[in-house]
Protein backbone atom coordinates (compact mmCIF):
# COMPACT_ATOMS: atom_id res chain seq x y z
CA UNK A 1 0.00 0.00 0.00
CA UNK A 2 1.17 3.61 1.71
CA UNK A 3 4.80 2.12 2.34
CA UNK A 4 5.24 0.11 -0.89
CA UNK A 5 4.68 3.66 -2.93
CA UNK A 6 7.05 5.06 -1.13
CA UNK A 7 9.94 2.68 -1.95
CA UNK A 8 9.70 0.45 1.31
CA UNK A 9 9.29 -2.75 -0.64
CA UNK A 10 12.93 -2.19 -2.55
CA UNK A 11 14.96 -3.79 0.75
CA UNK A 12 15.17 -6.45 3.00
CA UNK A 13 14.82 -4.20 6.09
CA UNK A 14 12.26 -1.94 5.01
CA UNK A 15 10.26 -4.39 3.65
CA UNK A 16 10.58 -6.23 7.23
CA UNK A 17 9.98 -3.25 9.20
CA UNK A 18 6.64 -1.96 6.73
CA UNK A 19 4.79 -5.46 7.47
CA UNK A 20 5.97 -5.20 11.14
CA UNK A 21 4.31 -1.57 11.37
CA UNK A 22 1.16 -2.62 9.62
CA UNK A 23 0.42 -5.70 12.05
CA UNK A 24 1.34 -4.37 15.09
CA UNK A 25 -1.53 -2.14 13.61
CA UNK A 26 -4.12 -4.33 12.59
CA UNK A 27 -3.80 -6.67 15.69
CA UNK A 28 -3.23 -3.24 17.88
CA UNK A 29 -7.18 -1.99 16.48
CA UNK A 30 -8.21 -5.98 16.67
CA UNK A 31 -7.35 -7.13 20.17
CA UNK A 32 -8.71 -3.35 21.29
CA UNK A 33 -12.05 -3.87 20.65
CA UNK A 34 -12.24 -7.68 21.05
CA UNK A 35 -10.35 -6.55 24.62
CA UNK A 36 -13.35 -3.88 24.72
CA UNK A 37 -16.26 -6.78 24.79
CA UNK A 38 -14.61 -9.37 26.36
CA UNK A 39 -11.92 -8.42 28.37
CA UNK A 40 -8.27 -8.16 27.45
CA UNK A 41 -7.18 -10.96 29.43
CA UNK A 42 -9.09 -13.13 26.65
CA UNK A 43 -8.52 -10.80 24.04
CA UNK A 44 -4.61 -11.81 24.25
CA UNK A 45 -5.16 -14.42 25.11
CA UNK A 46 -7.66 -16.01 22.25
CA UNK A 47 -6.93 -13.05 19.82
CA UNK A 48 -3.50 -12.28 19.39
CA UNK A 49 -1.18 -15.16 21.02
CA UNK A 50 -2.17 -17.91 18.76
CA UNK A 51 -1.51 -15.68 15.41
CA UNK A 52 1.76 -14.78 16.78
CA UNK A 53 3.86 -17.63 15.09
CA UNK A 54 1.77 -17.78 12.23
CA UNK A 55 2.22 -13.98 11.72
CA UNK A 56 6.13 -13.76 11.85
CA UNK A 57 6.32 -17.14 9.60
CA UNK A 58 4.16 -14.98 7.07
CA UNK A 59 6.24 -11.64 7.63
CA UNK A 60 9.46 -13.95 7.32
CA UNK A 61 7.88 -15.11 4.21
CA UNK A 62 6.94 -11.51 2.45
CA UNK A 63 10.07 -10.27 3.85
CA UNK A 64 12.07 -12.28 1.46
CA UNK A 65 10.05 -12.46 -1.48
CA UNK A 66 8.96 -8.97 -1.66
CA UNK A 67 12.20 -7.40 -2.80
CA UNK A 68 12.78 -9.95 -5.24
CA UNK A 69 9.49 -9.68 -6.58
CA UNK A 70 9.70 -5.64 -7.06
CA UNK A 71 12.94 -6.13 -8.75
CA UNK A 72 11.40 -8.96 -11.20
CA UNK A 73 7.86 -6.82 -12.01
CA UNK A 74 10.29 -3.36 -12.03
CA UNK A 75 12.49 -4.60 -15.48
Amino acid sequence: GAFAELGYNNSYFKSLISLLIGTFIIFLFGVGYLGSVIGYDKALAGGLYPFIPSEFFKIGLAVVLIPSITRYISK
